[in-house]
């Protein structure tokens, strides 16, 4: 049974989405690079391979259940988190205004060293004093 052509334009674009996340974590992940903190960049390329993942995913399922995949455009991001992190999540709530670029980096920065595993001591030294000399963090 072919599926429906609503329930199939969604899925194609949730492709769509799951591709541009990709790509800002793949622009990310670019931009650590040039930072000493390799660990991130580490962590932001698997994320894009598991949003590779889950495309791929809702791919085959589209064509499992006879639909057809149509790939729609996506973006190039601009590189580093400045850019990457202010786009507006686009599953988000109306309303919801996006964190300023340092507030940002400081989640971004958490979440990471909480998660990988492979982060040195260095970089993790490295993030204190980033975060540290933040204006929001000053005595």
């Amino acid at each position: 049974m072919k599926i429906s052509a609503t329930i199939e334009d969604l899925i194609n674009k949730q492709i769509q989405m799951e591709f541009e996340s990709r790509y800002a974590y793949l622009a990310l992940s670019a931009w650590f690079e040039t930072t000493p903190f390799q660990g991130f960049a580490t962590w932001m390329r698997r994320q894009a391979s598991e949003e590779n993942f889950h495309a791929m995913k809702f791919f085959d399922y589209l064509n499992d259940r006879f639909g057809t995949v149509k790939l729609l455009p996506i973006g190039a991001p601009e590189n580093g988190p400045s850019t990457a992190l202010r786009r507006k999540p686009p599953m988000s709530a109306e309303g919801i205004a996006p964190l300023p670029p340092q507030e940002a980096i400081i989640y971004l920065m958490v979440m990471t060293s909480a998660s990988d595993g492979s982060i040195s001591d260095t970089e993790l030294r490295t993030i204190g004093r980033v975060v540290r000399s933040f204006p929001l963090f000053s005595e």
